[in-house]
């Protein structure tokens, strides 16, 4: 009689965790979703101005006929980098030390608008200027999400880290490859313009996402939209506090029965000094990220729009389709990497040592080929740029995994907040540097091996 009552129980614990690793699956996508695209979009975004009816519009694109000079843009596509990454470092350095008083109702419903309105402006754009304001509004969204959606992991199983790293993967694949498929001539040959408002629907997906598939943990607080004492959390509670408030509530004793599928979050950590020394303790994983993410993202927008193919040795592409489909390929080696953490974990002095070696390898060999090509073949830039996306997902989503994993559960969600803080600050190098590289770059000689 007892294992006929505890089957429907273990049943509905299944259920209550497969929404949650769903919506966090979802979150991923959706959260990465407009940053992924305004990267695949930053070339069109530069040559807005350039284009014949004032709004971005699709180019007439022609593959080169032979590989006897340098096919440089005006402006480096790093500048969108620094874009779509500047506002979100000051997020992700300023926010956990603030984030608390907002609860994850709040936070969920400024990063769907902010989102929503990235994609509106850069859309409507008539200038370089308005349309990068989109890009740095995009920023805010994805840099607050991201914090967001991993402190809320905080509050569930590691199993939810897996599901949110494969979602920002998938993300990647979605957005570049929706992007180019839309915009390319040859495939569906929509304007930037048209395509950017398409996108509209991830937000929406991001909003059902929260409020209709996610099981809200019983450490989360509840936040109700008809009642804006919700929308902001002034008291200085300890988590202890706040699960206690929410096991009060008799609405949510159901929820209560449900407790063992999340984790519970115990401790206060806000003191100023205690999160600077949490910090600290954190660097062992937050400087092999970064170093990984600012190889990454210097050979993404400061080399790879320089590795260009004549159409006898890219499939007839012009510059424009190959470089978007580079983005596409280092997008999809991302994702396959950052859904197989569980599958394949690896060891420390890995994440530390071999990734961030490996990444700076790949630079090195990518930077050769831009000051004197030698690829044969766009198919060896290909191979070599999937590689590249194989180690930066492997990076991203094992760090992320060991910090859950060993950190204690007091500190637990401050320091999945600040940990993602390194890769931002490698990204925003890798911009920095991307932009006079790629302009030394185009004002050397050209000279290649084959």
């Amino acid at each position: 009689m007892t294992a006929d009552l505890e089957k429907p129980e273990k049943t509905q614990k299944r259920f209550y965790v497969g929404r949650s690793l769903a919506a966090f699956w979802l979150f991923g996508i959706c959260n990465n979703f407009a940053y992924v695209v305004m990267l695949s979009a930053a070339q069109d975004i530069l040559r807005v101005e350039e284009m014949s009816s004032g709004n971005l519009t699709v180019a007439e694109e022609v593959c080169l006929p032979d590989r006897s000079h340098r096919v440089c843009t005006q402006e480096s596509a790093g500048l969108v980098l620094m874009l779509n990454i500047l506002p979100m470092f000051f997020v992700k350095l300023i926010a956990p030390f603030f984030i608390d008083y907002l609860p994850y109702g709040t936070r969920n419903a400024l990063v769907v608008i902010t989102q929503a309105m990235a994609l509106l402006i850069t859309a409507f754009a008539t200038s370089v200027p308005v349309a990068l304001t989109g890009v740095a509004v995009a920023s805010i969204s994805c840099g607050f999400g991201e914090m967001m959606y991993l402190g809320l992991a905080a509050h569930y199983s590691a199993n939810t880290i897996t599901s949110w790293s494969s979602g920002t993967g998938m993300a990647g694949i979605l957005g570049s490859i929706l992007y180019a498929a839309m915009t390319d001539p040859r495939m569906l040959g929509l304007s930037p313009k048209i395509s950017l408002l398409l996108m509209l629907i991830a937000p929406f997906i991001f909003t059902l996402t929260y409020w209709m598939v996610l099981v809200r943990a019983p450490t989360v607080r509840k936040t109700v939209f008809y009642e804006p004492r919700t929308w902001i959390d002034w008291g200085p509670r300890s988590n202890v506090e706040r699960l206690k408030e929410e096991r009060e509530r008799p609405s949510d004793e159901e929820e209560d029965r449900k407790s063992d599928t999340f984790v519970e979050i115990y401790g206060s950590y806000s003191s100023l000094r205690q999160k600077i020394s949490i910090t600290l303790g954190l660097m062992k994983y937050m400087v092999p990220l970064g170093t990984v993410f600012f190889a990454q993202y210097f050979i993404n927008q400061g080399l790879a729009e320089l590795i260009v193919f004549d159409c006898d040795n890219s499939f007839h592409s012009s510059p424009e389709s190959q470089y978007k489909w580079y983005q596409v390929l280092y997008q999809i080696g991302i994702f396959i990497s950052r859904s197989a953490i569980s599958l394949i974990p690896m060891p420390f002095w890995v994440i530390a040592w071999m990734l961030p070696l490996s990444q700076l390898s790949i630079l090195g060999v990518l930077l050769v080929e831009t000051l004197s090509p030698y690829f044969p073949h766009i198919i060896a830039a290909y191979g070599i740029i999937f590689l590249e996306g194989l180690t930066g997902g492997s990076a991203y989503g094992n760090t992320v995994r060991h910090v859950h994993q060993n950190v204690s559960p007091s500190i637990k969600e401050f320091a999945l907040l600040i940990v993602t803080v390194s890769d931002t600050v490698g990204i925003l190098l890798a911009a920095a540097l991307a932009i006079p590289t790629h302009n030394q770059i185009c004002g050397m000689p050209y000279y290649k091996w084959f």
